[in-house]
């Protein structure tokens, strides 16, 4: 499947195996396995973009990493995804803002 969409696959597994030398497949292991593969993911997502808007790089990327706050499940928030078709998202949105209160 990747070659027909122009993707690359990311591996947990071989990841796993670069990372930690002797996995004993914990809770605490999957989630760094995960933010890594989540960091390679953003790191070439940044280095492929051209011709656009954007003047994010990598530099920016840390700068903004320094500045994250992670998400508080017990505040209101949403997840939008921006590889969505532009049309989606700013229903999604305004649909988010005028709900009634839960």
């Amino acid at each position: 499947m990747a070659p027909l969409i122009n993707a690359i696959v990311l591996s947990t597994d071989k990841i796993r195996k670069e990372l930690i030398s002797e996995s004993a497949y914990k809770k605490e292991e999957k989630k760094f396995i995960y933010d890594a593969m989540l960091l390679v993911a953003v790191m070439s997502r940044l280095k492929a973009r051209k011709g656009d808007y954007s003047d994010a790089d990598i530099d920016i990327y840390g700068k903004m990493k320094q500045l994250y706050e992670p998400v508080n499940e017990r505040k209101r928030h949403e997840v939008i995804d921006t590889n969505q078709d532009s049309k989606i998202n700013p229903e999604k949105i305004k649909s988010w803002i005028f709900r009634e209160e839960e």
